[in-house]
């Protein structure tokens, strides 16, 4: 599951797997309340996710995007299968009124096209100075997939031997006053599971680092960026690329 702080002091808590896994993806949701130490269940999700980007927003909403719907009770006739997709849809959840809303184009199909511009699991981080005040960046993350190279046509079971992992370039912005993604610049080096955060010191104040991850290149091996392994998994680029920055001023990545 993916927790988010709110305004109101309480803890949102959002989905996640509660078998193991790729077991069976959950839309449910809680608050915490840190003063009684108890938790309490809010309106669930949309759509079911485990492992979404997640951040609060300018207007105190928050706002959940990709991750996977799994669904291994639906193959529970076929020992080790599980059906599985990576999602396109992100949702914002009010707090005042406890409902969550679709974002513009988003589906509640999981794997729908619509919302994001790629499907990911991957972090979400809000800007909150600078040109792209307000806005979140969703970077690169990873797309789960079948061995074949096709996009898993869920609820159809796989075998979990032919599931696969890409990483991607792709980069996303959402703007809560449309409710809308818009593509911006892609990244140099594909990764997803990064150490990120925006730098306030200069000469790179305001821009977003991402830093190390994984990269995959569509197998079940991943392998550390800057690591040894990686040039043998993605590349020898994938060795040396360590970390980029994002210029919110230009839109572009910059290795480095």
């Amino acid at each position: 599951s993916d927790a988010q702080l709110l305004n109101n002091g309480q803890v949102l808590v959002t989905g996640g797997d509660y078998i193991v896994f790729l077991g069976q993806a959950s839309p449910q949701a809680f608050l915490f309340n840190p003063g009684t130490a108890t938790f309490s269940q809010t309106a669930p999700m949309n759509v079911a996710r485990e492992l979404p980007g997640i951040t609060i927003l300018p207007s105190g909403n928050v706002l959940v995007a990709g991750g996977i719907t799994s669904q291994a009770a639906a193959c529970a006739a076929i020992p080790g299968d599980t059906a599985f997709i990576t999602n396109f849809s992100a949702e914002v959840y009010n707090p005042t009124a406890a409902t969550w809303t679709l974002t513009s184009g988003s589906s509640a199909t999981p794997g729908a096209a619509g919302g994001m511009n790629s499907q990911r699991i991957a972090t979400a981080e809000l800007f909150t100075s600078g040109p792209d005040s307000g806005l979140v960046i969703l970077a690169g993350g990873v797309n789960s997939g079948t061995t074949n190279g096709t996009t898993p046509n869920f609820p159809t079971c796989e075998t979990t031997s032919n599931i696969h992992q890409t990483t991607i370039t792709k980069t996303d912005l959402f703007d809560e006053r449309t409710g809308l993604f818009t593509a911006t610049g892609v990244l140099h080096q594909s990764r997803g599971g990064y150490g990120y955060g925006i730098l306030n010191s200069d000469p790179n104040s305001g821009d977003l680092v991402v830093i190390g991850g994984e990269c995959a290149v569509g197998t079940l091996s991943s392998a550390a960026i800057g690591s040894a392994e990686a040039s043998t998994v993605c590349g020898a680029a994938a060795k040396t690329d360590y970390y980029e920055l994002f210029n919110p001023g230009t839109g572009t990545w910059t290795l480095g």
